[in-house]
């Protein structure tokens, strides 16, 4: 049985943006707290992930040269996606690029320019994703053709964990106003889906929104009073009521809202379809339409919806599915994984610059 991906983050300082006013009516209160600097980041030097049962290559970047069938150069992480996990496919041409799109495990994935001949691809690997070998298939048009490359992927399997709860009756059992609630939350859930991400995807690291022990990891099976069943898509957070959960990194806030099951709901839309959830809130600090950096103020942990105690369940969503927020904490978003073939770029010494060409690790 492999163990789910666990983190130890310490705490850094960074700089913050003063709250903003309190959310519409209906939602709830602003956050009575000041803004600190410190929170988690989440680079390389400062976190520590146990993958347990796969070598440290799997989370590595694979990377396809270019050859003379496809002038391509092929970047994917992580090298074998793991279910739950974000697939990001970077591609370079020696030419500008017009389009991409690519496929795996029968999703599209979503595509957004870097720059003029290097573009991105990012989606969800499932939960319940097939495991074993799958192919990931490109393809991009330059003003030199359209030509396509194929990479073999492993995708890998995660043991998760099952549970049984015990909460309130009212959530197992809905009254008429509940059911109608309910109605009305999956109704604003569609609406923000539909209205769709900003174009730009994240170009920076992302950060832990707040740093505590993991009282539930993401795609626990679980059954309410023996019950209801449900998949857990999220990553639980301790905390208790009033402490601050904190932006991972910028974006634009969607939705700001209480909702039955959720409670104090808040999503933020991180660009490139890639958005985070924030549920169970006692308090916001921002409001619809925010733009937010890292670090800033979300509002503060609360013990609303359907909760056995007070938390932060933290979800990352991507293609339409939710997937394990903590991928987002071990990919550089802000560095592409590789280069236009034939760029030059500059040798040591005073020679000028030389031409490195791409590499393959397979």
């Amino acid at each position: 049985m492999l163990p789910l991906l666990l983190l130890s983050l310490a705490a850094a300082p960074a700089p913050t943006a003063p709250a903003s006013p309190a959310p519409a009516a209906g939602a709830r209160a602003a956050a009575k707290v000041e803004a600190r600097p410190a929170f988690a980041r989440g680079d390389e030097a400062r976190v520590r992930a146990e993958l347990a049962g796969l070598a440290p290559a799997a989370l590595a970047v694979h990377t396809l040269a270019a050859n003379d069938v496809a002038p391509l150069a092929v970047g994917v992480w992580p090298a074998q996606p793991y279910q739950g996990a974000l697939l990001v496919v970077d591609v370079a041409a020696p030419a500008e690029i017009t389009s991409a799109t690519g496929t795996f495990l029968g999703r599209k994935l979503i595509w957004h320019r870097l720059d003029d001949r290097t573009w991105r691809g990012m989606g969800p690997v499932a939960d319940d994703a097939k495991t074993g070998a799958a192919t990931l298939r490109v393809e991009v048009r330059t003003a030199q053709g359209r030509f396509t490359r194929e990479a073999k992927l492993e995708v890998l399997p995660l043991a998760f964990d099952t549970d049984e709860l015990r909460v309130d009756s009212k959530f197992t059992r809905l009254s008429a106003a509940a059911q109608k609630q309910v109605a009305a939350d999956r109704a604003a859930m569609a609406a923000m889906w539909k209205k769709g991400s900003t174009a730009a995807p994240p170009r920076a690291r992302f950060l832990l929104p707040r740093e505590d022990r993991t009282t539930a990891p993401y795609g626990t099976r679980r059954t309410y009073n023996g019950v209801t069943k449900s998949v857990h898509q999220g990553w639980d957070i301790d905390g208790e009521v009033g402490e601050e959960i904190r932006a991972p990194a910028a974006g634009i806030v969607t939705m700001v809202r209480d909702q039955y099951y959720s409670g104090g709901t808040l999503f933020v839309d991180h660009g490139g379809g890639l958005y985070t959830g924030y549920f169970h809130m006692d308090s916001f600090a921002v409001q619809e339409g925010d733009r937010v950096e890292a670090g800033r103020l979300l509002g503060t942990v609360g013990k609303s919806g359907r909760v056995t105690g007070p938390h932060l369940h933290w979800a990352a969503k991507i293609g339409g599915r939710y997937i394990h927020p903590a991928s987002l904490l071990l990919f550089d978003f802000a560095t592409p994984m590789v280069r236009p073939p034939g760029e030059a770029v500059a040798a040591p010494g005073t020679e000028g610059p030389e031409v490195v060409p791409a590499k393959a690790t397979r």
